[in-house]
């Protein structure tokens, strides 16, 4: 079964950068969705629980991924969230 990895980063030249790096890690198996949209992240428009683990960028899109984070700690998601 794969390891389902969101992307929340706001630049496609780092996601590319991001997924050959995911994609390069040997005997696993991986599913990444990428969200460019920081804000719908924060507003909660995004389901984390769907995924095994969240990468976020720092800044993305007029919020930073600790405000993102904090978010989702603040709506019970308890899927890992690293930024």
């Amino acid at each position: 079964m794969p390891i389902r990895v969101l992307l929340i980063e706001d630049d496609e030249d780092d996601y590319f950068l991001t997924l050959d790096c995911i994609e390069s890690i040997p005997d696993a198996e991986y599913v990444v969705d990428w969200v460019s949209n920081g804000m719908h992240a924060a507003d909660g428009k995004v389901d984390f629980e769907k995924y095994d683990v969240v990468l976020c960028d720092y800044r993305v899109g007029g919020v930073t991924g600790v405000e993102i984070v904090a978010a989702a700690i603040a709506q019970g998601v308890h899927t890992p969230l690293f930024c």
